[in-house]
C-alpha cells in the first residue's frame, strides 16, 4: 500500500467513524482534509452524504489514492467523535506517522463502550428532570425516574440485539413507557398525567440527529440535512405511535 493509499484508509476510518458516530458533515469533510494535508496531500476530493463517503486524492493531475463507501447505520456516540477530534489534532500537530494514525484511528472506531448503570441513571434523571419542568409534583417525577430508568436498559437492548429496527424499537419502547404512566394513573400514583408521560419518552427524542439536520441544511449539505431531520421526524412519528396505542388500549 503506498503513502497515499494509507492517507485515503486513513480518511476513510476517521470519516466513516464520525459519520456513523452522529457527526456533521462539515466536521467530516473538514477533519478529512486537515488529516491529508499533514500528510501533504492537498489535492483531495470528498463528497460526503448521511450514508456514504467519497475520498479521491490527486497529485499532478494523477489519483494516487481513493475510498468510496457505505457508512453503517448511524448510532450517536460522542465519545468517538471527541476521540476521533483529539486525534485529528494530534496529527495537524506532526505527533504521529501515518502507521501509527491508521492504528489509533482503527482502535477509536472498533471502540464500543460498555452499558453501564450510569446510562441507566442519566435516562431516569432526564426523565424526571423534565417531569418537573412541565410541571410534575416530586412524587410523579420519582415514578418518570423508575420508568425512564428501566426503559433505557430495553432501549440499549433493542438496539444492541439487532432484532428490530429503528421504527419498531422505538414504537415499543415509547408504547411501554406511556403503557407504565397509564397504569400508575389509575393506581391513583401518578396525579399530572402528561407531565410524567412526556418527561419518561423524552430520553428517546433524536436531539442529536435533528439539530445535526438542521446544521447541515444551514451549511448548504441539503441532501444530508434533509435525510437527517427525515430520519429525526419518523422517530417522533414512531414514538408518537407507541404512545397512542397504549392510550388506545386503556383509555
Amino acid at each position: 500500500m503506498t503513502d497515499a493509499e494509507k492517507a485515503a484508509h486513513l480518511a476513510a476510518v476517521m470519516g466513516t467513524c464520525l459519520l456513523s458516530s452522529g457527526s456533521e458533515i462539515f466536521r467530516v469533510e473538514d477533519t478529512i482534509r486537515y488529516v491529508t494535508s499533514a500528510y501533504d496531500y492537498r489535492d483531495v476530493e470528498v463528497f460526503t452524504i448521511t450514508n456514504g463517503l467519497f475520498i479521491m486524492i490527486h497529485e499532478n493531475g494523477r489519483t494516487l489514492g481513493g475510498h468510496i463507501g457505505e457508512v453503517p447505520r448511524p448510532s450517536v456516540n460522542l465519545k468517538k467523535v471527541s476521540l476521533m477530534n483529539q486525534l485529528s489534532r494530534e496529527i495537524t500537530e506532526g505527533r504521529h506517522t501515518l502507521d501509527e494514525a491508521i492504528v489509533l484511528a482503527e482502535n477509536i472506531a472498533a471502540f464500543h463502550p460498555a452499558f453501564s448503570i450510569k446510562d441507566m441513571l442519566a435516562a431516569g434523571i432526564g426523565a424526571g428532570a423534565f417531569c418537573y419542568i412541565f410541571g410534575g409534583p416530586l412524587s410523579d417525577c420519582f415514578f418518570a425516574f423508575i420508568i425512564g430508568f428501566i426503559l433505557w436498559k430495553l432501549f440499549v437492548s433493542f438496539h444492541t440485539s439487532g432484532r428490530s429496527r429503528k421504527v419498531l424499537q422505538h414504537i415499543t419502547v415509547s408504547f411501554f413507557a406511556a403503557l407504565a404512566v397509564l397504569l400508575l394513573n389509575r393506581a391513583g400514583l401518578v396525579h399530572n398525567m402528561d407531565a410524567t408521560m412526556i418527561g419518561s419518552i423524552i430520553p428517546l427524542i433524536p436531539g442529536v440527529s435533528f439539530i445535526n439536520g438542521v446544521r447541515d441544511l444551514a451549511d448548504g449539505d441539503y441532501i444530508s440535512g434533509s435525510i437527517r431531520l427525515l430520519d429525526a421526524v419518523l422517530i417522533f412519528i414512531c414514538i408518537a405511535a407507541g404512545v397512542a396505542l397504549a392510550m388506545r388500549i386503556l383509555i
